[in-house]
């Protein structure tokens, strides 16, 4: 008997995104419909949670089965990060300048500014990283 699943998902910034994870989770045998939206995601079929959980995780994002008493909240919604900051340049900084070495990554996948940004700030928080494009 077919059933459907609420998970809430994590980490999808885009439409890119939000098509990425509806086309992993409708390519299963055991999925029949998938409405996917950046915050959640309305599965029907036979599949059971934990393998739509891993899907989604394989498809590069975070999801949690949502309670069935699950009610939306009653806060109003407010950005989760702050707008990505504006490119400036100072003269001390010229990469010419610089000793650290540059080291350049191909990276796929990204769809928008907003994956740019997320990709950034990531590298930001590596340890040694002084400047991240």
């Amino acid at each position: 008997m077919s059933h459907t699943l609420s998970l809430a998902l994590d980490g999808l910034s885009c439409g890119h995104c939000v098509k990425r994870v509806k086309e992993a989770l409708e390519q299963r045998d055991d999925v029949d419909h998938a409405e996917v939206t950046l915050q959640e995601a309305q599965v029907s079929g036979h599949a059971e949670a934990a393998a739509l959980i891993a899907t989604v995780e394989q498809a590069g994002y975070h999801a949690t089965l949502k309670p069935a008493d699950a009610f939306p909240k009653s806060e109003p919604l407010t950005a989760s990060e702050p707008p990505p900051e504006a490119l400036t340049t100072d003269n001390a900084s010229h990469p010419a300048e610089k000793t650290a070495p540059t080291h350049v990554l191909l990276i796929d996948g990204m769809s928008c500014a907003s994956c740019v940004s997320r990709v950034e700030k990531a590298l930001q928080q590596v340890a040694g990283v002084t400047q991240a494009r």
